[in-house]
């Protein structure tokens, strides 16, 4: 009896997960064609220096986590951040997306960035998370976590 229950329920949650009546693959590859649509409008906004045009790309309720700072909320909080990492010399952003996947109106990436200032000074490399959610403008950063992958200095 609990083999077929577990039978049962293991069917019922293959039944539940995905998009029904399409392909979860091609749903994933429109999602990531998307994702990395917008991805390109990240690394545009900054090589423009257009904080404006960053925040614009998240939720109006997104949560933006740069390492050592306490979660930026909003998209004017998250303009304000942005504004900052351009004005310490970050002019040249590149991300690598290594992995999409999506349910319903959510999806996530996982992925690699890249940072550079003036004539292309290494400033920081790392890895990040995002949260997307589909709203009615299209798909926005809803929730954004990364971190350095360089070694930090001594701390004072």
């Amino acid at each position: 009896m609990k083999r077929v229950l577990m039978l049962l329920t293991a069917a019922a949650v293959v039944g539940c997960s995905g998009t029904q009546g399409e392909d979860a693959s091609d749903v994933d590859g429109d999602v990531a064609a998307a994702i990395s649509d917008i991805n390109g409008q990240f690394m545009e906004c900054v090589s423009q220096g257009d904080a404006d045009l960053c925040s614009s790309l998240f939720t109006e309720d997104a949560l933006y986590g740069a390492p050592n700072l306490p979660f930026a909320q909003g998209r004017t909080a998250i303009r304000d951040a942005w504004e900052k990492e351009m004005e310490a010399g970050m002019e040249s952003l590149r991300l690598m997306t290594d992995e999409v996947g999506s349910f319903g109106d959510t999806a996530h990436e996982v992925g690699r960035y890249v940072v550079e200032g003036p004539d292309n000074v290494h400033l920081d490399h790392g890895k990040y998370i995002v949260l997307w959610k589909r709203t009615s403008e299209g798909w926005k950063a809803h929730r954004e976590v990364f971190n350095s992958d360089m070694a930090q200095g001594p701390q004072d």
